[in-house]
């Protein structure tokens, strides 16, 4: 009778360490995947299909440079806008098509080289001058908005 005792504690300590090992291994996968503070484009409306985004406001500065990604929240659309040339940049989706998680490099994602960004969640590759998926297991290419730059406004079409 002793060893049925001890062999039940036994399996109830087991399962107890495996279900916390499972939580903490749960709650490790969700980073990058948290809320941080959005930057909102400050630049002057012209329609409400347009984002406009001044590079000389603080929060937009990044994208002065080619190669400067910034996140940007309209409304429920997040975006991250790269900046491809002096006279380009492009708009995409930063919500990964395999798990949600942000891929801007400001909340989880990382640029892996001039035109890669790599998901924090799960190491999709996306390539950052078309949307398109480079690597798994992410299977849907990234949205993506035109956008012009002109002077030191960058304006964005999302209709």
């Amino acid at each position: 009778m002793e060893e049925k005792q001890n062999r039940r504690q036994f399996l109830f300590k087991s399962l107890g360490v495996a279900g916390t090992a499972l939580i903490a291994g749960s709650s490790l996968s969700m980073i990058g995947c948290e809320e941080v503070e959005q930057k909102t484009p400050t630049g002057p409306p012209t329609n409400t299909n347009m984002i406009n985004i001044d590079v000389t406001d603080p929060d937009f500065s990044e994208l002065a440079a080619v190669g400067g990604i910034v996140p940007v929240t309209e409304g429920a659309l997040r975006l991250m806008i790269f900046r491809k040339s002096e006279t380009e940049a492009i708009a995409l989706s930063r919500v990964c098509t395999h798990s949600q998680c942000d891929l801007s490099p400001q909340f989880g994602g990382t640029k892996i080289d001039d035109d890669t960004i790599e998901c924090g969640c799960h190491a999709s590759r996306f390539n950052l001058l078309s949307g398109a998926v480079e690597r798994g297991p992410a299977n849907a290419d990234l949205v993506t908005y035109p956008a012009t730059v002109n002077g030191d406004i960058i304006s964005i079409d999302i209709s």
